[in-house]
């Protein structure tokens, strides 16, 4: 009895483990991806390379059944107040563009962070440059929809 309880939680266990490898090498996909969408400093265009990553993150996306939020972050170049409002520009341009690359918009979000939550410490040109980022993240269909209806 007691060999059957503990298979039992052997397979549970190892079930976990396998989904838990797979949602990581996801993440680092997602992540590899995100890392390759920049916009020119303190403008709303994107930087060589990244219509062919958000291409890819489409692609993604279609081809799985989960919801995803996008965060556009800046460095702290800047007034904060007008780095929340270039972050959530290149929101408003990073949505329209899955959009019209034909994302469905009951799928994901795209939201402004503004200067919040650095990566880095940027006391560098380069490590300001890799503040100016865009995240992905998992979220749940709630999720999704609370976003929504807050950005209204």
């Amino acid at each position: 009895m007691i060999n059957k309880v503990l298979f039992f939680l052997y397979l549970i266990f190892a079930s976990y483990r396998v989904e838990a490898q797979k949602r990581i090498k996801e993440d680092k996909y997602l992540d590899s991806l995100a890392k390759k969408i920049y916009f020119q400093h303190k403008e709303l265009y994107f930087k060589r390379g990244s219509l062919e990553a958000m291409k890819e993150i489409i692609l993604y996306i279609k081809n799985n059944d989960k919801y995803y939020l996008l965060e556009c972050h800046t460095s702290r170049d800047g007034l904060k107040e007008e780095n929340q409002l270039l972050s959530e520009k290149n929101a408003g341009m990073i949505e329209r563009t899955l959009i019209n690359l034909g994302l469905d918009t009951s799928r994901f979000t795209v939201i402004g962070k503004g200067e919040l939550f650095p990566c880095c410490h940027a006391h560098t040109r380069a490590e300001r440059y890799k503040n100016r980022r865009i995240q992905i993240k998992e979220v749940s269909e709630e999720e999704i929809k609370q976003l929504k209806k807050s950005k209204k």
